[in-house]
């Protein structure tokens, strides 16, 4: 007799949102990770009378801050865009 139940959930809400300032000078964006803590891995095993439970969560959940900042940058002489990507073209 086999009885085998698997309740792995690898399920995981994660959000950003960002938003930049000065003419793209500085970017400031706020990440949240696993938001409902749904990331677990559950199973249960009965095979010939001997009962294998295990129940494993993981609290991924987190929230970040990222704040870059870039030193004069640099604009080409077209549409104003920022001309480093031009330069590590070049590099």
């Amino acid at each position: 007799m086999h009885t085998n139940r698997f309740g792995t959930t690898w399920f995981a809400t994660d959000a950003s949102v960002g938003k930049t300032f000065f003419h793209k000078s500085l970017t400031v964006k706020l990440t949240a990770t696993d938001i409902f803590n749904t990331v677990n891995n559950n199973w249960t095993m009965n095979t010939y009378g001997v009962l294998v439970d295990k129940h494993q969560s993981y609290d991924g959940r987190g929230i970040s801050l990222n704040i870059i900042y870039n030193f004069q940058p640099r604009k080409s002489k077209y549409k104003g865009s920022s001309a480093a990507e031009e330069e590590l073209k070049r590099l």
